[in-house]
Formats: structure tokens, sequence, C-alpha cells
């Protein structure tokens, strides 16, 4: 029997379990700690339940209860009064902060060649190009309809407020930019300014605006990546002679350590093979 796991000898049940405990059968409570069980954490913050005790922080009411009882052996204490609250998550990135590609000083040249590339797709594709369709690519690079739509996707972009660096950041973006292509009175106002002193049908205006945004959209991510690229380049070849200096110690020492613990382990490898010679 042996060769059967040994769960007190061989398993560490507190490293496993941590603070969990069956806590409905420990102390009944009130309605608010059940609930405050189910979901400690909000999107605006998250609470925290503190022993009385230790000082110790537990994330959830299970773990503050099993805590005490198992390692104070306190039977009577409500995770209700040791409850506070802390700030929002770390991990989420505040919303006040601007990617570097939405300052107003780097955008505009961003939109402006991804509108003229936009444009230039459009032109290139027999299935899009006719004399209606020609009217308007050359309208949509003038400078008034340049800055209606450059506004336009720039608030989009400052509503999200994301690096769109993810696949769910982009998905958000998308689902504001859908939204942004539904909308009448935004739709309205690019079509008139794209479409004035012409006798175009708002059907027409309105199919190739939804072909330009829908390329627009791709192009300005295309710009953004190769921006972020560009500044990370420049930041690269801008490190100074120190930081190689110090770059070039750590390596060296990484190596160096790495070496003496190679060399330990085999100075004690020959001891055992020499002493089990001797034997």
């Amino acid at each position: 029997m042996s060769d059967f796991l040994h769960w007190d000898e061989d398993i560490c049940l507190d490293e496993i379990l941590g603070d969990y405990t069956d806590y409905d059968n420990l102390c009944p409570d009130s309605d608010e700690d059940f609930v405050q069980s189910v979901a400690p954490t909000t999107i605006k913050g998250t609470s925290i339940y503190v022993c009385p005790v230790c000082k110790k922080k537990l994330r959830t009411i299970s773990g503050f209860r099993g805590h005490t009882t198992k390692q104070h052996n306190i039977h009577s204490l409500k995770a209700s009064d040791h409850r506070q609250s802390t700030d929002a998550n770390p991990h989420s990135v505040p919303s006040s902060q601007t990617p570097s590609f939405l300052q107003d000083d780097v955008f505009p040249s961003i939109f402006h060649r991804a509108l003229h590339s936009s444009v230039s797709i459009i032109v290139d594709d027999p299935i899009y190009m006719n004399t209606d369709f020609r009217y308007l690519t050359e309208r949509a690079t003038s400078r008034e309809v340049e800055q209606i739509l450059r506004a336009v996707m720039h608030k989009l972009f400052l509503q999200v407020g994301l690096s769109v660096s993810s696949a769910l950041e982009r998905e958000t973006l998308f689902q504001h930019f859908h939204r942004m292509r539904c909308d009448k009175s935004t739709m309205t106002e690019i079509q008139e300014a794209i479409a004035s002193e012409s006798t175009l049908t708002n059907r027409t205006v309105n199919n190739f605006l939804q072909i330009l945004l829908m390329e627009l959209i791709g192009q300005i991510l295309s710009e953004c990546y190769q921006q972020e690229v560009k500044q990370a380049t420049d930041v690269k070849e801008s490190m100074s002679q120190n930081d190689r200096q110090i770059l070039y110690y750590m390596a060296g020492y990484i190596v160096r350590s790495l070496r003496k613990n190679t060399n330990r382990t085999i100075r004690r490898h020959n001891r055992v093979v020499n002493v089990c010679l001797m034997v």
C-alpha cells in the first residue's frame, strides 16, 4: 500500500485550499454578507476584508471567515464589520491616459495619410469606380471634408480611449465605429459636405461614405501601428552609452551566475558519484 498517496504526508492542503472554508456552516451572517461573497468586486473598485487580529487582507468573505476560524479560532466575527473599499482595478488603464497617436500634433498627419490611402484603394478598384464615385473621391480629399471626417474619427477614438493593441480593445472600437456609421446626424453632416453643389442622390452618397469609412478605419489603424513602430525604433536607437553598459553588465552577470550554478551542480554530482563508487 506504500504506492498510494498519503494526503497528510504528501500534500499540503493548506497550500492548495488557501483560506477557503465552507463558511455557510461556520456562522450564520446577514444577507448583505452573502451578496458580497457572490460579487465582492465591481468595475469601479473592489472590497477587501481585514483580519482584526493580524491585519491580514483577504479578498472574499469565505476567505475572511476561513482565516479567522482556522488561524485565530474566532467564530463570531462578521465580515461586513471588517470590510474596506479599495481603489479601482490596478490592471485597468486609466481613461485619462490618451494614446500617443491621438495627440493633437500627431493625429492630423496620421489621418491625412490614411484618408488618401483609402481614396486610392477605392479609385484602383474597378467595382467601385464610376462617374458618381469619381466625383466623390475628389470631394473626399478636399480640405473641408477632410476636417469633418478627421473630427469625427478623432472623437471616435477619444470616446474609446484605448490603445487598440488587443483584440478586445479593437472590438470595442469597432462597436463604437458601427454605431457612429448608423448615427443619422453625423452621416448627414458628412453627406452635406461631400455632396455639396451636386445632384447625386442621398443613396449614392451614403453608399460611397460607407465604403470610405470602412477603408478609413483600417488605414488609420495601420498608420497608428506604423507610428508606434517608428517611436519604438527611435527609442531603441536613442539608447545612451550608459544604458548599453548597464545592459551588458546585467547580461554578463546572468551568464556568470548561470555558469557558477552549473559548476556547483556538477561538483555536487561528482561528489555523489565518488561516494557511491567508494561504497
